[in-house]
């Protein structure tokens, strides 16, 4: 139930907003601790340059595999699936731009 002051009675307790958020953020540092330690097999707190060019190298090859030739986006758009083809071409361009970038600047 939620009372005029934005708070959340659960089992006679007041949850604030405040309370709130902090609770999702903590939440979120602990699914980032476990996808850490899940993809880079190490904690948080130890994460080095190494491992941070290791996931600009697995966004790149993760977006890279999700790019369609333009035939393939084509069907997607005769398919109705418009947004999902205008995303992915989105995310092509942004992959040859992040490339460049990475080699020369």
């Amino acid at each position: 139930m939620v009372d005029s002051n934005n708070s959340i009675k659960k089992k006679g307790v007041d949850i604030s907003d405040e309370e709130k958020i902090e609770r999702t953020l903590q939440s979120d540092y602990e699914n980032l601790k476990k996808l850490v330690a899940n993809q880079l097999g190490c904690d948080v707190n130890d994460i080095s340059q190494s491992d941070y060019e290791r996931i600009q190298d697995g966004f790149e090859s993760a977006a890279e595999s999700c790019i369609q030739d333009e035939a393939s986006l084509a069907k997607l758009d005769s398919m109705g699936f418009h947004e999902l083809a205008e995303q992915l071409r989105e995310l092509a361009k942004m992959s040859e731009l992040f490339s460049w970038a990475k080699e020369n600047l």
